[in-house]
């Protein structure tokens, strides 16, 4: 029996399809995959930013090793934010890991974000528990089969609140997924935030999304999003968010280069340059 998603990842298949491959906010993307040395893949993204005149050019790197049951991580980016990871997975029971995260700034001399996380994944639980150097524990939890719920809560023992009060239903067959999820906005009182009602299906080999989101006192926002694979190596996209269109095409040029290029209409039916937004991704791979 397949394992549960975690909480984040309740909606991974909906947020692929209305998020990613849509580029046209960076003029030019570029992600480096490569393997340096026997188990150490490496990432680096460089992106360019047009529209920012003082963070024109950003850069995000990663890198990982594995040896037994230990896996090293490492990220880095522009903006000197820099974290650490440290995985144990024991090898005889796949259900559990623990690691150790430690977060920090450059500029600053210590890991001034850290935290402890013991992750579970059974076929109807997957849950997470963290305590972090700041005295905040977090539990998120799924629970379910083909239906089910499940939460995310953080508890602050030095106040003591809960900051964080977010929960999910959800319901998940062989024809299609949807999840309702509630994300708390005010972490100081106790009060309904934004909803978050997300659809997908599959036909005639065309994978359809949409997402309805809804914040107090404010009217629904509706993202609607199709995908369909052109051909092996090929694939588009067309998605409609207000009145704004987007578009994106993903060609796998050969095994070592896949370029995507979007674009996005802005202000819909009235087209001018100044609403229009486009955009390329290049993703290497080595």
């Amino acid at each position: 029996m397949a394992k549960l998603e975690n909480y984040q990842n309740l909606t991974k298949t909906h947020k692929d399809i209305l998020d990613n491959g849509f580029c046209y906010k960076k003029d030019v993307q570029v992600n480096l995959y490569a393997n340096i040395i026997g188990k150490l893949p490496g990432k680096l993204s460089i992106w360019h930013l047009e529209k920012d005149p003082f963070k024109k050019v950003s850069a995000f790197s990663r890198l990982s090793y594995q040896y037994d049951d230990l896996t090293f991580k490492n990220q880095l980016n522009t903006f000197l934010n820099h974290k650490f990871i440290c995985e144990f997975a024991p090898s005889d029971n796949q259900n559990v890991k623990l690691r150790a995260e430690l977060n920090s700034n450059l500029r600053e001399s210590y890991f001034n974000r850290n935290s402890l996380i013991l992750d579970c994944n059974y076929p109807n639980f997957n849950g997470s528990l963290s305590i972090t150097n700041n005295c905040i524990l977090k539990l998120t939890s799924v629970i379910g089969s083909k239906f089910g719920i499940g939460f995310d809560a953080a508890y602050d023992a030095l106040k003591p609140h809960f900051p964080i009060y977010n929960g999910a239903l959800w319901w998940k067959n062989d024809s299609f997924n949807v999840v309702v999820k509630h994300q708390s906005m005010n972490q100081d009182i106790y009060e309904l935030g934004t909803v978050y009602v997300y659809g997908f299906t599959e036909l005639n080999k065309t994978k359809i999304a949409c997402e309805m989101k809804k914040e107090p006192n404010k009217d629904p926002e509706l993202r609607f999003a199709l995908m369909r694979n052109l051909t092996k190596n090929s694939s588009a996209k067309f998605r409609l968010a207000g009145n704004e269109v987007a578009g994106s095409l993903k060609v796998k040029v050969n095994p070592h280069l896949t370029v995507i290029t979007s674009a996005n209409l802005r202000n819909m039916p009235l087209l001018s340059p100044e609403n229009t937004e486009f955009g390329v991704k290049l993703k290497l791979n080595f």
